[in-house]
């Protein structure tokens, strides 16, 4: 794992999946855990909502049923007649007081009581004392001016544990208060109508609006008071992690509240440990996934580069092993093209230096002659100035100045352009004393090329190889141009002639040897002036940098020299 784990790419690799993989992946799971919660949170709201509107609507119609029996009761002749004070006919008190236990029993209440208000009596199926919660709601009822003739009202008496289902009794025509019809309900018997229709969500309480609880399921514990419920009619409340639906009872001072617990562990808690636990897998996979493709792409990333870390720079070698993977393998082919190039560059400069050291030995072995050479030819002016032969003494001082420039080292073997021409000035004036009449020398030099460095005696051979093939058995004038001028950070020299070109045979031999770099070190008898020069500007510059020409029969030819600038050395 270390090894895997110690390349700075590794290190990107495994960022990139966890970033781009496993973050993401992380996200978007918690991201669908909230969706899911939020999705649980309004099932259990609908769902509690349903259940307690349902509930509400059983216990509406239950009390309906009991309503419609006391409302049928009421319109019975023999109450009728006591309602409208003819109570004495028939034996009216009496059938009432024997027909109320019956009703009492039809409608499943623990007493049922008649109030007659014109007598202020009260008639009841069972007992003979009336109740003060019956009075309280008797006086109430009296008091309540929004109340008509259908109108039927649900009191309770949480203190009794008992509801009382009123229905109001008013003459239809004058709408005068008659008297009021009341069934006294048990809480057990709410407790019937709840449980008739409860399904599995949650608990339902029965509230009166003075917080009193007329039915409460088994005791459970809550992480909130009962009391922190709000009697609001139709409203949805979240307290302490559950959800609590309320609706009123119409006609009532009831509510009807469900309790949802569906934000329990039970369910919620066991998809977040799920959601958990794949959290971790994905982590887990995306990690080994991470290794096995780092293990991949890197081992023979670090095997080249061991390679590399342990190469002698002394000794280079290329590699010669082919990988399977494209980038190792463009990798492995770049560093040996690099070797191939370094190592033949270095070929390359120890020719040039054993070149030099040679050239330099023979100039050593040599220097005493030409020593002496030089100053006989100076003996040779001074005499011939004596004797005021003036054409003779130019003639040996440039003579001496061209000998003498081509035995020196003047700080090397480079020297500015401006002193090459100055060498090439006195050569031309030797040969223009040859040819007096023939001969026409013409220069077009840009100023900014005097002071770029060239290799010495770079130009002279060029136009030493008019002489001797160009101008060879020409009739009439003789002409050679030198021009120099930059561009794009390369000096470009050419010398030009008008004499008798090359044939195609000559031109494709000479061509084929110039841009070979082992003909341009080989010893030939004819151009050795060209291939001298040819040579020096493979060896220093490359072979990019050869000497080319153009030539046509009859018409001449020209050579360039191209030098680049940026390569080019200090004298």
């Amino acid at each position: 794992m270390r090894h895997i784990f110690k390349s700075k790419l590794s290190t990107k690799i495994t960022v990139f999946i966890f970033v781009f993989i496993v973050l993401p992946t992380v996200m978007i799971m918690i991201y669908l855990t909230k969706v899911y919660q939020k999705l649980i949170a309004e099932d259990v709201e609908r769902a509690t909502q349903q259940q307690v509107e349902n509930i509400a609507d059983n216990i509406e119609n239950n009390f309906n049923i009991v309503y419609q029996k006391l409302d049928s009761y009421v319109n019975r002749p023999t109450v009728m007649r006591l309602l409208n004070e003819n109570y004495s006919k028939s034996g009216t008190v009496q059938e009432i007081k024997a027909s109320l236990p019956e009703l009492c029993a039809d409608t499943g209440a623990i007493n049922l009581y008649l109030y007659i208000n014109s007598l202020n009596s009260y008639y009841m199926a069972f007992g003979s004392d009336v109740p003060d919660e019956v009075k309280r709601a008797v006086e109430g009822m009296k008091e309540d001016q929004s109340i008509n003739s259908s109108d039927f009202k649900i009191v309770t008496a949480p203190e009794a544990h008992t509801v009382f289902c009123i229905k109001v009794i008013k003459d239809h025509q004058t709408m005068v208060f008659r008297g009021l019809m009341i069934a006294k309900l048990s809480s057990v018997e709410v407790a019937k109508y709840i449980e008739k229709s409860q399904g599995t969500y949650g608990d339902i309480y029965v509230f009166s609006d003075g917080g009193m609880t007329v039915y409460a399921p088994l005791y459970r514990e809550r992480t909130f008071r009962i009391e922190d419920i709000k009697l609001q009619n139709e409203s949805m409340q979240f307290l302490g992690g559950d959800c609590v639906y309320v609706k009123a009872l119409e006609d009532s001072d009831l509510y009807v509240a469900g309790i949802n617990e569906r934000f329990m562990e039970s369910n919620l808690g066991l998809h977040f440990r799920r959601i958990f636990l794949l959290i971790i897998v994905i982590v887990t996979i995306s990690l080994l996934f991470s290794c096995l493709l780092i293990k991949i792409i890197l081992n023979p990333l670090n095997e080249l580069t061991e390679y590399i870390r342990n190469t002698n720079p002394d000794d280079l070698r290329t590699i010669n092993k082919k990988y399977q993977d494209e980038e190792t393998r463009v990798l492995a082919n770049a560093y040996d093209e690099l070797v191939t190039k370094v190592n033949d560059n270095i070929d390359k400069k120890y020719k040039a230096e054993l070149a030099l050291k040679q050239a330099q030995i023979n100039s050593l072995e040599y220097q005493i002659n030409p020593h002496f050479v030089n100053n006989t030819l100076q003996l040779i002016g001074s005499m011939a100035a004596d004797r005021e032969m003036f054409d003779l003494y130019d003639i040996v001082l440039a003579f001496s100045r061209n000998f003498y420039y081509s035995i020196k080292f003047k700080g090397g073997s480079y020297v500015t352009l401006e002193d090459e021409l100055e060498f090439l000035d006195d050569y031309i004036t030797l040969q223009q004393a040859r040819y007096p009449d023939k001969l026409k020398f013409e220069k077009d030099i840009q100023p900014a090329c005097k002071d770029i460095v060239v290799p010495k005696i770079i130009i002279q051979p060029l136009i030493e190889n008019c002489f001797s093939h160009a101008f060879n058995n020409k009739d009439g004038e003789w002409r050679i141009k030198v021009e120099a001028n930059i561009s794009n950070q390369i000096l470009t020299i050419s010398v030009s002639d008008n004499g008798k070109g090359m044939k195609n045979e000559q031109i494709k031999i000479l061509d084929t040897d110039l841009g070979n770099p082992d003909n341009t070190l080989r010893t030939g008898t004819s151009h050795i002036g060209i291939r001298n020069v040819n040579a020096r500007l493979c060896l220093l510059y490359g072979i990019a940098h050869r000497l080319r020409f153009k030539s046509k029969e009859e018409e001449g030819t020209t050579f360039y020299i191209e030098i680049p600038i940026d390569s080019e050395a200090s004298g």
